[in-house]
């Protein structure tokens, strides 16, 4: 824990003016510094205020908070989607504005640019070199204001799916502060990692395309219009087909992708918790050799998860197979229905509905289906989360301020459940610098006691008066990964005397001496590479290090030896405490004749209060309230099953075995892991990434396979490019076939009739033929053109040159034929290789669980169980579905720029 660090750059968006803003020059210093170096988290600028998380955390937290009151009242669950919409609603508006018009009239204005341009080229002529320039430039500049508009609508977008991921996490983590002890026990740590992982990552998915929800239809009218006009009702046939794949079919499959989604992210919650329990119980697995059988159950669970992960990728390969051959197959439909009502191609109606599709395809057939897909997911996620939020939270406790350091109770009772008081009628008042000592058996409520004052026991009635600042150290001593010194700072500012007076009279000084680099020494999360002493000192020295009016100590003398003990209590409870007040737990009677006033407690009731000589006076014999603790946890012992003794043991004895080993395990440690006083972390950017995606590649265990996706890769990107070349091919046989007008007068010579006939034919051919049409010469007079007739190609004499062109009939023949087998190239393709991604998740998986098994109890002892978790959630729920669909983006622009360069 270090929440003393802070990014000390501060962000150069702050002070950027209008220009730097506009062309992200801000950014320049620290591409430049990326480019050289890895980037660190030191070298990143701190956060905008808009961007904080608890400036985010508390907006939505407040929406929420009234969602919550209306639900209560209306009797209905409340609303987590509403209140993200009341607090991101007007930056949504405003970029879903700029998204309509940069999608509705810029980009629409392209093909009709485009088909000027080409149509100019096409009858180019002296008179026409203006109109091409200015065109040209005005093609460019639109294309260059749309990348600009597209850029920052892009960016704002996705910085405002960062808002909402963090608002929603500040969120996530508040209620976990708020939730009840049933709540705590019905949640499990995997299932709120995976909340704060998975689930919140899908908003930064969902917000970039979410405005193509409702700009789509509006982009469609418009474009069918452009359409209408150049090519009539054949335009219907393409954004029909278009839509036909792109609607229902993408609907369904996002449907399904929704209900794949919560699966998958309940059988991961499974996973990740069964991962929770091995790594929190590695000693006991490790020391029986059970490391086979868990690794088996981890299979099983993977197994399971990886199943439905399957599917779901498969439903994202034809997804991603429709953004590759739609934009075509609508082009295709279009050009065969335009032929068959009696039309000819020309380059400049080609080039426009291309352009159109391709605009259509990345509207109707990527934006709108991304929406649909990742909505769904987000949806899942958003009621996950809503969920959580709703869990049973902790009763406020009504505390009353005193006015000064002290504690009043008065007939308190309190209870966990609903059922049974767990304390019951609680009158006590201790003043300013006493020390109060509670003692009784074990369950009596002791405890409870403190967690009254603490205000996590909410009192059903009676009256609770406390006044001062509470420091509280608990009676399982808990240590978080980080160095001695910060577990006792918590995030308080060090005072060096304050500090080393602490830490004498906690005795923690020889420690120090002996941990190879005193107290800036790395522990091991929860403390696991000290002994259970120097835990519960380091665990009482942070309390001590607060400084506050109260104390409450629970039991902090209990993990100590006999001379330990009473240094602790001699020293540091009753001398360097002293005009504090403090409420001490104990077992051990010998320090009671030194407390002002003890407090005995048994079946959650106060049985008697006094002084120990007042309480002698009444015969109180608290050696028999010893042995009652004593048999009560021999009792516990004994009821638990043969299992539980064997795990006990299994504990107790790795326990006691790490005491006796603590200092020379610490000793051991090599220098260099105390260079840096915090936790070494991973490191991302040692590593060439072309090593990483071989590795990851050879995790699919087949390179035969793997050859056969490669080839079947370059073999679906070359079809489709086929069918590009087919089409601007046909297109110039058709524009020289039709490039003249079908009259047939021949003024030379001099009537108003002619008689064609066919090359070395004498029969007569009508006049009204499709395919006969005459050119006009430079000097105004008509040239005959004569043809003739084969299987596959019509010949043209043209101006004393025979030419061959493609019959129309055997060109849609060819066209339909490369259609149809781009199209099933491209699913084999997406179905393949995302199998191939599946198989080395599969591998890479089982690989790292099964290495993590085999690890030394010192790479546990270092790292983080959150750590290790994060790599079995988060980075495997990006192995699992980002990175396949990453990759394929970037394979099919490859491949595609490869065949068109080519």
């Amino acid at each position: 824990m270090d929440v003393a660090f802070k990014l000390k750059t501060e962000n150069p968006k702050r002070r950027a003016n209008v220009l730097s803003k506009l062309f992200f020059a801000w950014l320049l210093p620290i591409i430049k510094k990326g480019n050289k170096q890895t980037l660190e988290v030191a070298d990143l600028y701190e956060a905008l205020d808009a961007d904080k998380s608890k400036r985010l955390g508390d907006a939505l937290e407040k929406h929420w908070d009234k969602q919550m009151l209306v639900a209560k009242e209306k009797h209905r669950q409340p609303s987590l989607m509403w209140a993200l919409w009341k607090t991101f609603r007007f930056e949504l508006m405003v970029y879903g504005i700029i998204w309509c018009f940069q999608n509705v009239v810029l980009v629409s204005l392209k093909p009709i640019l485009i088909g000027q341009l080409v149509a100019l080229f096409v009858n180019y002529s002296e008179d026409t070199v203006t109109d091409i320039y200015i065109y040209s430039a005005g093609f460019i500049g639109l294309s260059a204001l749309i990348v600009f508009f597209n850029h920052h609508t892009v960016f704002g977008l996705q910085v405002m799916g960062m808002k909402i991921r963090v608002a929603i996490s500040s969120l996530v983590y508040r209620k976990i502060t708020k939730l009840n002890q049933k709540a705590l026990g019905e949640t499990a740590a995997g299932q709120i990692a995976n909340l704060l992982s998975n689930d919140v990552m899908r908003f930064d998915l969902v917000v970039v395309p979410l405005h193509a929800l409702w700009v789509m239809p509006i982009q469609v009218a418009v474009l069918l219009f452009i359409m209408w006009q150049q090519v009539g009702i054949s335009s219907l046939a393409g954004v029909v087909s278009m839509a036909v794949v792109s609607l229902p079919a993408q609907g369904y499959l996002a449907k399904l992708q929704g209900k794949y989604r919560e699966s998958i992210s309940k059988k991961t919650d499974k996973r990740v918790k069964v991962m929770n329990e091995v790594v929190s119980g590695i000693q006991v697995i490790k020391m029986y050799a059970w490391e086979k059988p868990f690794e088996a159950v981890i299979k099983l669970a993977r197994a399971t998860e990886i199943k439905d992960i399957t599917a779901a990728s498969y439903l994202r390969g034809v997804y991603s197979s429709c953004m590759v051959f739609l934009d075509r197959m609508a082009l295709f439909f279009t050009i065969i229905c335009y032929i068959l009502l009696g039309n000819f191609l020309t380059a400049d109606v080609v080039f426009s509905l291309a352009q159109t599709y391709n605009i259509l395809q990345m509207a109707m057939a990527i934006y709108w289906p991304m929406a649909i897909s990742t909505g769904a997911e987000a949806l899942v996620s958003v009621k996950r989360v809503q969920e959580f939020l709703v869990m049973e939270e902790k009763e406020e406790s009504k505390i009353d301020d005193l006015g000064k350091p002290g504690v009043i109770l008065s007939n308190v009772n309190a209870s966990w459940t609903p059922s049974t008081n767990t304390l019951q009628e609680i009158s006590l008042q201790i003043p300013t610098g006493t020390l109060c000592a509670v003692v009784g058996p074990v369950g009596a409520g002791k405890s409870s006691l403190l967690q009254l004052l603490l205000g996590e026991l909410p009192a059903k009635s009676g009256k609770v008066m406390i006044g001062g600042e509470i420091s509280y150290s608990s009676q399982e001593p808990w240590l978080f990964q980080s160095s001695v010194r910060k577990n006792i700072l918590f995030g308080k500012p060090y005072e060096k005397t304050w500090y080393d007076k602490v830490v004498k009279v906690c005795a923690l000084e020889r420690d120090f001496e002996q941990f190879p680099h005193k107290d800036r020494t790395i522990v091991g999360e929860k403390g696991v590479s000290l002994s259970g002493g120097q835990r519960a000192r380091i665990n009482l020295a942070r309390a001590i290090y607060r400084n506050a009016d109260i104390y409450l100590l629970d039991d902090p003398l209990s993990a100590v030896d006999t001379h330990v003990g009473k240094h602790l209590f001699e020293s540091c409870i009753v001398n360097h405490l002293r005009g504090k007040t403090r409420i001490l737990v104990t077992h051990q009677i010998q320090y009671l004749k030194k407390a002002n006033l003890i407090v005995v407690i048994n079946d959650g009731k106060i049985e008697a209060q006094g002084t120990f000589n007042e309480l002698m006076e009444y015969n109180l014999d608290f050696t028999k309230l010893l042995v009652a603790a004593d048999e009560t946890e021999d009792k516990e012992e004994d009821s638990d099953s043969d299992g539980g003794k064997l795990i006990k043991s299994g504990r107790a004895s790795a326990r006691n075995r790490r005491k006796s080993s603590a200092i020379s395990t610490l000793s051991d440690f090599s220098e260099s892991m105390y260079d840096d006083p915090q936790v070494i972390e991973e490191e991302s950017g040692n590593a060439k990434i072309g090593t990483t995606f071989v590795q990851y590649i050879a995790f699919t265990k087949s390179i035969c396979f793997v050859t056969f996706i490669a080839i079947l890769l370059v073999l679906a990107q070359g079809f489709n490019v086929l069918v590009d070349l087919w089409v601007t091919f046909w297109t110039s046989q058709e524009q020289t076939r039709h490039s003249n007008n079908t009259s047939i007068l021949l003024q030379s010579v001099g009537t108003n009739e002619v008689e064609l006939y066919p090359l070395n034919q004498t029969s007569k051919i009508n006049a009204t033929h499709r395919y006969v049409y005459n050119t006009e010469n430079n000097n105004g007079s008509l040239i005959l053109k004569q043809i003739s007739f084969d299987d596959l190609f019509d010949k043209i004499q043209l101006d004393g040159q025979v030419q061959e062109i493609i019959k129309t009939d055997y060109a849609i023949y060819i066209y339909s034929a490369l259609m149809a087998l781009a199209i099933i190239l491209t699913i084999a393709r997406s179905f393949l290789f995302y199998k191939a991604c599946m198989m080395s998740s599969t591998h890479l998986h089982s690989s790292i669980f099964h290495t993590l098994l085999k690890a030394p109890m010192r790479f546990f002892d270092t790292n983080p169980s959150g750590r290790i978790l994060n790599r079995f959630s988060k980075d495997m729920g990006a192995i699992d579905e980002v990175l396949p669909r990453v990759w394929f983006r970037q394979h099919s622009s490859f491949f595609g720029n490869g065949w068109n360069f080519s």
